[in-house]
């Protein structure tokens, strides 16, 4: 042949090859484009036949001239793209929440008091000594009511209805045995009906202000007692029955002691001797005290 003339025989070969690899080119076009044009009209009866994928060639070097040749059928990957995952957005960016309101403490309501009902103007007597015994007591004021009581310290007390402007109860000494203040009020004993509060004193009971620095003891005769003020210097001599400050009664007297009687409140203030009582005479015993000394008295 005229190309291989004048040529080496690894040219030669290279030359073949090439001649080779056109033809069967050409050979896959036409039957490419042939082939698709025969059978593209469908038969009467005849099932479609599925789509066949596009063919691709392989290049053929010169040392694969003798290898068959094999078509690559290219499947479409069944792989799904891949999405960004719901719920996610690479735009978004933290926005904090809103600023709670601080909670405003409710306040408590305190409950209005009822007003009373009953109206208490006054007692009568407002002060007392303690120890006093049982002692009447008035209660002045308005809308009292057979059922309204008369209450002392918490203690409901035998109560007399007067009118609706007055009632009357007598308070046990009980009530009144120790100084303080005692409350009182008039109230039904459902507590529907209830008035003001007033107060009661209790005050402590007058004590003598004397002390017995002597007495005298005579046989079927009235015995004497001589006493002296705490504060002064005068001497008083009394006998069983007189009476010191107005309230203060000599109910007895011994060679140890001298007993005062309250005349109000009936109680006893046993007076002890103070001194000596060694001197005795045919007529009982009796301690004279020296005499006070005179503002003329001066010492050497």
């Amino acid at each position: 042949m005229p190309l291989l003339e004048g040529k080496t025989p690894s040219e030669r070969k290279k030359t073949i090859a090439a001649i080779l690899l056109g033809g069967l080119a050409l050979v896959s076009l036409g039957y490419m484009f042939l082939g698709s044009s025969s059978t593209s009209g469908p038969q009467a009866g005849a099932k479609p036949s599925p789509k066949r994928s596009p063919v691709t060639a392989s290049v053929v070097t010169p040392d694969l001239v003798r290898q068959e040749f094999t078509p690559t059928v290219l499947v479409p990957s069944s792989v799904a793209p891949s999405l960004p995952e719901a719920g996610r957005n690479i735009f978004a960016f933290y926005v904090p929440p809103p600023p709670r309101p601080t909670p405003v403490p409710t306040p408590v309501q305190t409950p209005t008091p009822v007003p009373p009902n009953v109206v208490l103007a006054s007692i009568s007597p407002v002060n007392v000594f303690a120890h006093t015994g049982d002692f009447p007591m008035d209660i002045t004021g308005d809308k009292f009511t057979p059922e309204t009581r008369v209450y002392v310290g918490g203690g409901e007390l035998a109560t007399r209805f007067i009118t609706p402007q007055q009632l009357s109860t007598n308070v046990p000494a009980q009530l009144v045995s120790f100084e303080g203040a005692r409350e009182i009020v008039v109230r039904s004993r459902d507590g529907k009906l209830f008035s003001n509060t007033a107060t009661l004193n209790v005050m402590p009971a007058p004590v003598p202000s004397f002390i017995l620095i002597g007495v005298t003891l005579r046989r079927g005769s009235n015995n004497t007692a001589i006493l002296k003020e705490k504060s002064g210097r005068e001497l008083l001599t009394v006998q069983r029955g007189d009476i010191l400050g107005g309230r203060f009664r000599v109910t007895s007297i011994s060679a140890r002691e001298v007993i005062l009687t309250d005349t109000t409140l009936k109680l006893k203030h046993p007076l002890p001797l103070v001194g000596d009582n060694s001197n005795s005479g045919a007529q009982g015993q009796r301690y004279t005290p020296p005499p006070p000394p005179s503002d003329d008295d001066t010492e050497p």
